[in-house]
């Protein structure tokens, strides 16, 4: 295809796009972005053709909002929380707990509330500076042995695999979180309600800023406890690093983003496994050739 005809199938793309959901000042931004780097030199384009299934990721999340509206009326609630109950509730002594969940909800501390606020921003921004530690190796390799380009490749393009098997699970069976039970009990809303900051408001209320209400107030979509991604992109990223440091390190953020994610009230313990289990059961074919 020539240069002019890739533009084009580029552009019909994006205003294809404009005409099922609104281009914002964030789209504009990144359009942007991409066009200018792209421009600069071979090497900028290099980089932008490497990081594109994380701008294609972004965008096609954006478009969860279409199905946000029927997941008013079948949000799954109460199953998700019987089961979390049933499988974690033996954990706290109180009866009818759900175990971690319900015991940090009375129990937090606001060094814990400010770090997860932190650590619960990072699990997209973890996968980018990693792909661009090997992006910046990739640019040494020979042609012969692109072993550290193909690396990449896998990463990216198997996050992006990954994350769309998750949003379409999300927007299948729409599940909701444990923030929700707390505020409307287990009926379906059935009427537009905004997500909620859960544990993260406790770091506006100490801040005297509703910076984490404000970001999750724009959620494109709010029903999507099941799979966590948040915990399924650092589980994707940790299984991606070799270095004998490095990987326990990853470990390390994989588990702490699943601790902070049940700290905070954004997911059941159930969610965290099933994220993990997204990202092995992808990850698990893509071993198998390597």
């Amino acid at each position: 295809m020539s240069r002019v005809g890739a533009h084009g199938v580029w552009i019909g793309a994006v205003l294809l796009y404009g005409t099922v959901h609104s281009l914002s000042g964030t789209h504009v931004a990144m359009l942007a972005a991409v066009v200018s780097l792209a421009a600069v030199s071979r090497t900028t384009r290099d980089l932008v053709v490497s990081l594109l299934p994380i701008v294609l990721f972004l965008w096609i999340y954006d478009l969860m909002v279409i199905f946000q509206e029927r997941a008013w009326h079948v949000v799954v609630v109460e199953p998700v929380y019987r089961l979390e109950q049933t499988l974690f509730g033996w954990m706290t002594a109180q009866p009818g707990d759900l175990g971690p969940v319900d015991w940090f909800r009375d129990h937090h501390h606001i060094v814990l509330d400010g770090l997860g606020g932190l650590w619960y921003l990072t699990h997209v921004p973890a996968i980018i500076l990693f792909a661009l530690y090997l992006w910046g190796r990739s640019r040494g390799e020979s042609t012969e042995e692109p072993s550290t380009r193909r690396r990449l490749d896998r990463l990216l393009w198997g996050f992006f695999a990954m994350s769309i098997v998750g949003l379409a699970l999300q927007a299948w069976c729409p599940v909701a979180p444990p923030w929700y039970v707390e505020q409307f009990g287990f009926a379906p809303p059935g009427h537009p309600i905004e997500a909620d900051p859960a544990g993260l408001a406790r770091v506006d209320a100490q801040l005297g800023v509703a910076y984490f209400e404000t970001i999750y107030s724009e959620n494109a979509y709010i029903f999507g406890a099941i799979p966590s991604l948040h915990v399924a992109s650092p589980v994707w990223l940790t299984l991606h690093v070799r270095h004998p440091v490095g990987r326990p390190l990853a470990w390390g953020f994989a588990l702490a983003m699943a601790f902070f994610g049940v700290y905070l009230g954004h997911h059941y313990i159930v969610d965290v496994i099933a994220g993990a289990a997204l990202a092995g059961a992808v990850y698990l074919p893509l071993a198998h050739t390597s």
